[in-house]
């Protein structure tokens, strides 16, 4: 009867669990808007039933940062940084500085010190990826006026 109990106690918890297999894990949505609301960034949130998305916005001298993000109300299952400007950003500090920045969130199995040198040593690159504990990230330039950054969980 104890090993009975013991195993549905077990079985109980492992339903109740919290973990989303989609999400990326020791991050929460909450984590990402949060921090951007605090560097004056607008956040514009959109809650449904399949999920929740932010938008995160700022311009500073010219540049348009943003960042889109899905999940749920607690999990992040993504998100995309972007800078824009019509003017080149191959020299940018600000703008590399951002992406760095939305990189090295902490979550379950991240080095922020190596993504940050990955995003500042290839931030002029045409396409670059990696993956760092689970944790896919693709920085883009398409031109010399944008930069792209996808991170997922894989």
């Amino acid at each position: 009867m104890k090993k009975l109990l013991i195993v549905f106690i077990g079985v109980l918890l492992s339903a109740c669990s919290n973990d989303d297999p989609k999400a990326i894990k020791g991050l929460e949505h909450s984590d990402l808007y949060l921090n951007l609301k605090d560097k004056g960034f607008t956040d514009e949130s959109n809650v449904t039933d399949l999920g929740v998305s932010h938008i995160n916005q700022k311009e500073s001298f010219g540049a348009k940062y943003q960042v889109s993000s899905i999940g749920t109300s607690k999990y992040l299952y993504g998100y995309t940084a972007s800078v824009t400007a019509d003017y080149d950003l191959s020299k940018n500090i600000d703008a590399n500085q951002f992406l760095q920045f939305v990189t090295t969130l902490p979550y379950e199995g991240s080095q922020p010190e190596v993504i940050r040198l990955w995003v500042e040593n290839n931030y002029n690159e045409t396409s670059k990826d990696t993956i760092i504990g689970g944790v896919k990230f693709e920085l883009k330039s398409p031109t010399n006026f944008s930069r792209l950054l996808n991170v997922t969980k894989q």
